[in-house]
Parts: C-alpha cells; structure tokens; sequence
C-alpha cells in the first residue's frame, strides 16, 4: 500500500480498533509473540498501523461486543458454502 492510498485512511481522525483476542491485541501493540507462521503479517500490520499514526489496538470481551460477534460468525458460516 502506498502512502497516498494510506493517508486518506487515517483522514487526521483517531482509530480505535477492537478485538476478543487478547493474543492478537498484544502482536498489534508491538508485544512479543512465537507464532512464527505470522510473523510477515503481524509486522506487516504493525507498519501500517504505525504509518496511519493515531490509532490504537485494544481487548474487548465477546461478552461486550455481541453485535459484532453475531456478525462474524454469521460471516464466517456464509463465507463456508461459498456465498459472498
């Protein structure tokens, strides 16, 4: 991605991205990891994460954000029979 299609992303507004993986929050929020396989992906989100500047990558509970976990396994079971 280059900047110019960056730029427009972030738009000087903060970026508040949530997630029920406390194992994925703590790779985003440059922490260690030893999943080795996603090493290539997690910097990579890392630097885009860094480039967009206000941002920040924080743990919700399942529990707290129902609405968007209906939607990913709703997602998730659509995207298995291969309908988009």
């Amino acid at each position: 991605m280059s900047d110019a299609s960056i730029a427009p992303l972030a738009d000087g507004k903060k970026i508040l991205i949530e997630s029920d993986s406390r194992e994925a929050v703590s790779w985003m929020n440059d922490e260690d990891f030893s999943n080795l396989s996603l090493v290539n992906t997690i910097y990579d989100i890392r630097c885009l994460l860094r480039h967009l500047g206000n941002t920040s990558v924080h743990y919700i509970s399942r529990d707290s954000n129902a609405a968007a976990d209906r939607l990913a396994k709703r997602g998730s079971a659509t995207y298995k029979w291969g309908i988009y």
